[in-house]
């Protein structure tokens, strides 16, 4: 999954089509090069998601290639997020606000080899 073929600008492209999808109509990219532990924020003002959306989200293939979707949504098998994303780094946090209610799930690779697990949920 993580030598699928992403340049650090067409995974960030890929995840933008997640935040023009819902609706944003602002989005921010902060790159952060400070120290041993650099990383990419991309922040918007989309719609949200709620917990259960948010952890279908992060869910490998979590979405129905055959599902009907919305005219602007530019995803078809539930994998750019995370494909995206695991291509540049080793770990992945998705924080959405949908309603006043804050979600936020995390990948991490090292945590699934060390542990097996699959998810960790901070909420």
């Amino acid at each position: 999954m993580r030598s699928v073929g992403y340049s650090l600008s067409t995974a960030v492209a890929d995840i933008i089509d997640n935040s023009i999808a819902a609706h944003a109509k602002t989005i921010s990219i902060r790159y952060f090069d400070h120290g041993e532990d650099p990383y990419v924020a991309i922040i918007d003002d989309g719609d949200g998601m709620d917990y259960e959306t948010a952890v279908n989200a992060m869910k490998l293939a979590g979405t129905n290639p055959n599902a009907k979707r919305n005219a602007n949504d530019l995803g078809r098998f539930g994998l750019g997020l995370k494909t995206a994303s695991l291509s540049q780094a080793r770990s992945v946090m998705l924080s959405t606000v949908q309603h006043g209610r804050q979600n936020t799930l995390r990948w991490d690779l090292d945590h699934v080899a060390r542990t097996r697990e699959q998810t960790q949920d901070t909420r």
